[in-house]
């Protein structure tokens, strides 16, 4: 009889030492699994970190893209420069002003020796808001003997041609250079009323 209770306790002892040491094999399993969770976890945190500081820069990037230049406002007495074939509304002073044609370029060629300076001539037209367009014919100097004039009036104004390039070479002449042209103009206040019907400055009335 005693030795059937002491082998049976000896069944429940390694019995219960099993157990025992089932328990911890679950928990060190579950420990596991919450650390590589938690490792996780970290990793993923990191990503949305690192993405989150690259938007910033996106969205810097894409403001730059879509603001818009701002255009600089002509200012009184300024220099004003068309390409041959231009036509600009001048807010300043009220008035459209198109670049129709260089008429003619006998300037003397660049580098080259010549016994007359030569002339150049623009066709410019004018238009104000209430009035009827006018063309002028502007040139580089100013001749009374050939009817030359390298200033003209109209609306008010006194309109002077400063420059026309580019200038011709050995190489381009005027009809290489057609519609290649480029002028300044310079517009200022006028003591004189001009009148429409008169031809002053080589202004045409239509």
């Amino acid at each position: 009889m005693l030795r059937k209770t002491i082998y049976f306790l000896c069944i429940v002892f390694t019995f219960s030492m099993c157990q025992s040491q089932r328990t911890k094999k679950t928990v060190t399993k579950r420990k596991a699994t919450t650390v590589s969770k938690k490792s996780t976890t970290n990793k993923n945190s990191t990503k949305i970190v690192v993405d989150t500081t690259k938007t910033p820069t996106s969205n810097n990037n894409a403001d730059l893209v879509i603001k818009p230049k701002t255009s600089k406002e002509t200012k009184i007495g300024e220099v004003i420069y068309f390409n041959e074939g231009e036509n600009k509304f001048l807010k300043e002073y009220e008035m459209n002003v198109t670049f129709r044609k260089l008429l003619t370029d006998s300037r003397c060629p660049q580098g080259t020796n010549c016994f007359w300076a030569g002339v150049a001539t623009a066709e410019v037209e004018f238009m104000g808001t209430y009035t009827r367009p006018m063309r002028m014919n502007l040139s580089t100097m100013k001749d009374e003997n050939k009817g030359l004039e390298n200033f003209g009036a109209f609306n008010g104004y006194k309109i002077t041609l400063v420059s026309v390039t580019p200038h011709p070479t050995a190489e381009n002449d005027f009809n290489t250079m057609k519609g290649k042209y480029k002028i300044g103009i310079k517009i200022e206040k006028s003591s004189e009323k001009p009148n429409p019907t008169t031809q002053r400055g080589g202004i045409e009335s239509k």
